[in-house]
């Protein structure tokens, strides 16, 4: 059986709808939903959530992620000041965690390379999920504590995300979240691998596409919202990181909570990376982008 492709436009995704038999059928009205994790193929399909090509860290779409270029310009300011985040570029792909000037990105950079050691063990590329979990939220961390200002903070609490449908619905967990602290709101779901990505790209795709869906569909957008709007979505997949977001409008929203399927009734996923920890370019990029989304 050909591997699974994801649709990237409305013209392989009707292909797909055409191989799977659910023409007709609808999200909250398909009898077999299944979890964030073990989402199917067809449960995937009827979310009409399109996945366009992945971008490379340097053409990150600032706007998606609802980043101003003032913003961005504040965070990159504000980075060249901090020692810590200097010595920190300095050491990456290291074993010199131990120096108290590090700060915060010294537990960075020994989880760090607690994954590196796993990867490398037996040359197979994947580790334990939970180092890689650890050294992303650590890594998130760091880089927020940087804005004293900031009313939100990485948790490693995972959270319960429900899709509710007709007769059943499933459950997405995220491993762990960007939140307001006083509300508990989501900003950012994380999800982790401890695997390489390209080769369960797809699978691990699906994944997040059930975990952001649920989160829309639970967690409504503010009456009065933008008629484009964006959900964002963070995660780290052995040694390296990814930026998503999906980019969705009414029409979707009425698909996703009543069956509707007038207009434009689809979703676009945005992924950008990989972003290579181990490489000094890529966290730069990475870096300020985090940074400004912590104001």
């Amino acid at each position: 059986m050909p591997q699974f492709v994801l649709p990237a436009n409305r013209t392989q995704w009707d292909s797909a709808e055409t191989i799977h038999k659910i023409q007709g059928k609808s999200l909250r009205a398909w009898p077999d939903l299944r979890s964030g994790s073990k989402v199917s193929i067809e449960q995937f399909l009827l979310s009409r959530v399109l996945c366009p090509p992945r971008r490379g860290p340097s053409q990150l779409v600032n706007g998606q992620f609802g980043i101003t270029p003032a913003l961005l310009t504040r965070a990159k300011n504000l980075l060249q000041m901090i020692p810590s985040y200097q010595l920190y570029l300095q050491n990456i792909g290291g074993n010199n965690w131990a120096d108290p000037a590090l700060g915060p990105f010294g537990p960075v950079l020994r989880l760090q390379a607690e994954i590196r050691a796993g990867w490398a063990k037996g040359g197979g590329k994947q580790t334990d999920e939970d180092t890689v979990n650890a050294a992303f939220i650590e890594l998130l961390s760091a880089l927020t504590s940087l804005v004293p200002t900031t009313d939100s903070w990485w948790r490693t609490t995972k959270r319960r995300l429900t899709f509710t449908g007709l007769r059943n619905g499933y459950v997405a967990i995220t491993d762990g979240q960007f939140e307001v602290k006083a509300t508990e709101e989501i900003r950012t779901p994380i999800e982790c691998k401890g695997r390489e990505r390209e080769k369960l790209n797809a699978r691990i795709t699906m994944q997040e596409v059930a975990e952001l869906v649920a989160w829309v569909k639970e967690y409504p957008d503010a009456r009065i919202s933008p008629p484009v709007r964006f959900r964002p979505l963070a995660g780290q997949c052995g040694q390296e990181i990814f930026l998503e977001s999906l980019e969705y409008g009414q029409d979707w929203i009425k698909y996703i909570r009543q069956g509707q399927k007038a207009g434009n009734s689809f979703a676009n996923l945005h992924s950008y990376g990989p972003y290579d920890m181990n490489k000094v370019s890529d966290m730069r990029l990475l870096a300020p982008v985090i940074v400004a989304m912590s104001y």
